[in-house]
């Protein structure tokens, strides 16, 4: 059935459909309306204009959304009107109702038995009756799904309180009497609730008012009974009062009891507590109060003209119904198109959809795919073949001639023909042309093969017996050109389309486009040891494909190069075809076997850094031996160094092949570290750290707990520098991150005893060091250890020198047993460093000591002497405007022997600092004064700032570093330091 076909096929069929877009602009329905199956036809095909029979088209509506007001259960109507023109109904109004369809979003054809609708707010339904299909589907599908399969009146919603009153309790759910179960658990009083349900259902009841019930007893339980009669006969009430538990409360099923026959008792269960205001408010507690019906829909058809029907709809319709409306008419006139238009509340209204299209002879030509061909070079077209499809009916006929007309500098290769399977018999090769004709037998077999019943001539070559397509040669063709056939049928006009196209030998690495590329988190093993992430490190697939059948030559060897800091913990190969080893063709599974063992030995031979893959791997072939492009495609499950981020670019390249890369997968970090760098005199114990560690997780819940704890651990490099035990560990307040925290054997660490619900930063302060006295003056890196690095040290790589061991068998006291294996460890040594320089050492002599090398500073020259060692300055000395001898702070300040870093730069407050011995001295841009210790002391000529550098006055810089010895030369413009006296100032 074509409305069917239409949901489920609708690619297949989509050249057919002929949409036009509506929504509703009111009403509670909104659709889009359009033709399926719209026919085109020349004239003489139309016949006498009759549109019927088993491929008529029709016109659908498919409902996008419904939102039906707050009414009192009133069953819904809605209508659209069918407006033909060019044509009239040919057929009377229950043939145009029987053509109406309705199908649900599964392809389910929908009943014609609507009922009233239910408010499926979480108030009303606590006096509204469910039916069965309601119960099935809210209450007990999901929990005999979820493998829960009991029923005890209670354990049918998913908790025991609502708005924060406990509605049932364990040892309530034993009793047998409801109201016992029940502390009334709702602010009116039991009776009260019980009087108003017993209201609302009177009539179910058969009672005329519920004041005239009591509560009572009947049978041994609490009742509503008629006044004064205490042993009423009819026990319908118990309804209300019924046992809420079953078999004492045990299980209400055994596990291997059929659904069906749960649910045939578990409704009977539910249905009687559906007052209790429990299930109905806990299921439908967040839902908007909307009406629904069954979701059958009762259908009526008016004709109000001969080309104009109502169709009405009563019923509640929901997103996702089709409504298909066969197009059961006559035409008026053949010579024209035959629309439909739609009117509808739920419909904009839609004008003149073509549903029969009256067109010329004709039809049109196609490939599934151009294939690629070298110059010179002999190709297959592609094995669906060239096809050739008419327009409208009876465009091909008998006997009519085929012309197959090639592009030039490409020509036909002789081959035998077949047309729909059926061998041609009169085929005729001409260079860049071949000809044959139409038999029946074509004709007959295009008919079996098309439902639209438009032919297609289905044209292929047949060599060795097995089915191909049309065969070429390249006959002079360049690179670039592009081969085109041009078809003729008959009279029909001509039409073209491309085939192939002409490129050089080329093996090209692609991947697939419509994949997004797999997120991984660097520095973690493969099974993510440390986080709560569950990648498979596995890379988006990969490709490497030739151009044409010959073009990979395997003379010469590849490469598979990855980033540096990225390893390969497995190679999957997916396909490999058209692969020859010692000139026979691999088939499927031994072509991959022989390329799973090509990666391995590759990887080796990388050191398992990259893929080298030698000479000859496979043979090199040409056409005659493959008529595909050879192509493998494979997948690499990556591992990258802690702190590696960005794509993973996997590259190719060889003597024989073009290089290239491509995008495989991308790596991000699980936590980055933030720290300053602190410059600290020498001091043996509690030397203060004035800044802050922070330690943030890069995604919500990313760091795990339990035996696979994150844990942090923080040291200073070389060891010579140690933590007291006095940090502090704490965790920002918009997580719920908890973390344990210790420190031993001189080093910082905490560990996550709590997963955060989002990214939480720990911030560890108020650290003390112990340093020794004799440590030598400079940097030292804050370096981490992680459970994710520890786990990535031992992760197993491709391609182990002995495969057959276990991928946890590696211990360090047992190397030797596993001689030749290869761990991350053993190739990589990555940078443990999260900030370098966290602690700079100053040390210098001290200032009462003052300096004793000598220092020129020639002005003008971009250089200075210390002793007889010419170092390079970018920006030299200079005589400023007032006549003040200018030296560049840093450059003479290291000559002399002060630690480069010692001398600091602050841009935000544009502040220069010097540090040695005892002394810091600091000095802002364009002031008069300069602070030795905090001591203020005024300057000759001030700070200034040329080209990004500091510059002191000749005098201005011996009173910050304590330099008496100094001298001018005016003659040669030299500044001396430390030389004894040159010259007067």
């Amino acid at each position: 059935m074509k409305r069917v076909l239409s949901l489920v096929l609708t690619a297949a069929i989509a050249a057919s459909l002929v949409p036009a877009t509506a929504f509703a602009a009111s009403g509670d329905v909104k659709a889009t309306a359009k033709v399926v199956g719209a026919w085109t036809r020349n004239q003489d095909a139309l016949g006498n204009g009759v549109i019927s029979g088993s491929n008529v088209p029709e016109l659908q509506l498919k409902v996008n959304s419904v939102a039906y007001p707050q009414t009192t259960g009133k069953i819904p109507e809605t209508s659209f009107t069918v407006t033909l023109d060019n044509a009239n109904f040919n057929v009377n109004e229950t043939a145009l109702k029987n053509g109406v369809v309705i199908v649900d979003e599964d392809g389910k054809k929908v009943g014609s038995n609507p009922q009233a609708g239910v408010n499926t707010g979480a108030e009303s339904y606590v006096y509204s009756l469910w039916n069965e299909d309601q119960i099935k589907e809210k209450l007990l599908k999901p929990y005999w799904e979820n493998g829960t399969k009991t029923m005890d009146g209670y354990q049918v919603v998913k908790a025991d309180t609502v708005d924060g009153k406990e509605y049932s309790t364990n040892a309530q759910r034993d009793n047998a009497n409801l109201f016992d179960s029940l502390a009334n658990p709702v602010t009116k009083s039991q009776e009260k609730v019980a009087l108003e349900y017993l209201e609302t259902n009177k009539a179910a009841f058969g009672i005329t008012t519920a004041s005239d019930y009591v509560l009572g007893m009947w049978g041994g339980e609490k009742a509503f009974v008629k006044s004064g009669n205490t042993t009423p006969a009819d026990p319908s009430f118990v309804y209300y009062s019924a046992v809420v538990a079953h078999n004492g409360g045990k299980d209400f099923v055994e596990e291997k009891t059929e659904y069906s026959t749960w649910v045939t008792t578990a409704i009977g269960q539910v249905t009687t507590n559906l007052a209790t205001k429990k299930v109905a408010t806990e299921v439908y507690k967040k839902e908007s109060d909307t009406y629904t019906g069954n979701g059958q829909v009762e259908v009526t058809v008016k004709l109000e003209a001969k080309n104009e029907a109502k169709v009405t709809l009563k019923g509640w319709l929901k997103a996702g119904y089709v409504i298909s409306f066969d197009l059961l008419s006559e035409m008026e006139k053949t010579s024209k198109n035959a629309t439909v238009s739609v009117d509808s509340d739920m419909v904009d209204k839609v004008d003149n959809l073509p549903y029969v299209t009256v067109a010329d002879k004709g039809f049109s030509a196609s490939v599934k795919k151009t294939v690629k061909v070298a110059q010179d070079e002999v190709v297959f077209l592609h094995d669906n073949g060239l096809k050739l499809k008419e327009s409208v009916r009876d465009s091909f006929a008998v006997n009519d001639e085929v012309s197959l007309k090639l592009s030039k500098g490409f020509k036909f290769v002789k081959t035998d023909v077949y047309v729909n399977g059926e061998k041609a018999s009169d085929v005729n090769f001409d260079g860049n042309e071949l000809t044959f004709k139409v038999t029946s037998d074509m004709l007959k077999a295009a008919g079996a093969m098309n439902s639209d019943g438009l032919v297609t001539l289905t044209i292929k070559s047949k060599v060795n017996g097995k089915d191909d397509g049309l065969k070429i040669e390249a006959d002079g063709a360049k690179s670039g050109a592009k081969a085109s056939i041009t078809a003729k049928v008959g009279k029909l006009d001509k039409v073209s389309v491309e085939v192939a196209e002409v490129v050089d030998y080329k093996v090209v690495m692609s991947t697939d486009k419509d994949k997004d590329l797999p997120v991984i988190y660097s520095g973690t093993n493969v099974n993510n040891e440390g986080i709560t992430d569950s990648s498979n490190h596995k890379t988006v697939e990969i490709t490497l494909e030739e151009t044409f059948p010959g073009a990979w030559s395997m003379r010469q060897g590849f490469n598979i190069t990855l980033p540096d800091g990225v390893y390969v913990a497995d190679v999957e190969v997916k396909d490999a075809e058209n692969f020859f080893q010692n000139g026979k063709e691999l088939g499927s599974t031994d072509a991959k076997k022989a390329w799973q063992d090509a990666f391995e030995k590759a990887y080796k031979d990388g050191e398992h850094k990259n893929f080298e893959f030698g000479k000859r791997v496979f043979d090199d072939v040409n056409v005659t031996l493959a008529k595909n492009p050879a192509k493998v495609t494979f997948v690499l499950v990556l591992v990258a160094d802690p702190g590696f981020e960005g794509d993973v670019k996997v590259g190719f390249e060889g003597a024989l092949v073009d290089k290239q890369s491509v995008s495989a997968a991308k790596f991000v970090v699980p936590y980055k570290v933030e720290a300053q760098q602190n410059d600290l005199k020498i001091d043996t114990r509690n030397t203060k750290i004035p800044t802050d560690i922070m330690v943030k997780e890069t995604a919500d819940g990313l760091w795990d707990k339990g035996k696979q704890a994150a844990t942090f651990t923080f040291n200073i490099e070389k060891n010579l520098i140690r933590f007291e035990d006095d940090a502090k560990f704490t965790v920002d307040k918009n997580s719920e991150l908890e973390v344990t925290d210790t420190q031993k054997n001189n080093k910082l660490e905490f560990s996550v005893k709590s997963v955060s619900d989002k990214a939480a930063t720990v911030t560890i302060s108020d650290m003390s060091l112990f340093m020794d006295r004799n440590i030598p003056a400079g940097k030292y890196a804050l370096e981490m250890k992680t459970t994710m690095s520890t786990a990535y040290d031992a992760q197993r790589l491709f391609a182990n020198a002995d495969s057959n061991a276990a991928a946890d068998a590696r211990d360090n006291k047992t190397d030797l047993k596993l001689k030749g294996d290869n761990y991350i460890s053993d190739v990589t040594k990555y940078k443990k460093t999260v900030k370098d320089s966290f602690i700079n050492v100053v040390t210098a002599p001290r200032d009462e000591d003052g300096f004793t090398t000598k220092i020129t500073v020639p002005v003008g020259e971009k250089y200075v002497v210390a002793g007889e060692k010419k170092i390079e300055i970018d920006t030299p000395a200079y005589i400023n405007d007032k006549g003040y001898t200018m030296l560049p702070l840093r450059a003479v300040a290291v000559a002399l022997g002060i630690d480069n870093n010692s001398v600091l730069w602050d841009q935000n407050t544009r502040t220069a600092t010097i540090l040695y011995g005892n002394r810091v001295v600091s000095m802002q841009a364009g002031a008069s004064t300069m602070y030795i210790n905090g001591q203020a002391v005024a300057t000759k000529a001030g700070v200034e700032i040329t080209n990004d550098r500091t510059f002191l006055s000749l005098r201005d810089l011996g009173t910050a570093v304590n330099v008496k010895d100094i001298s001018w030369d005016g003659a040669t413009k030299t500044a001396y330091l430390n030389y004894g006296e040159k010259a007067a100032m």
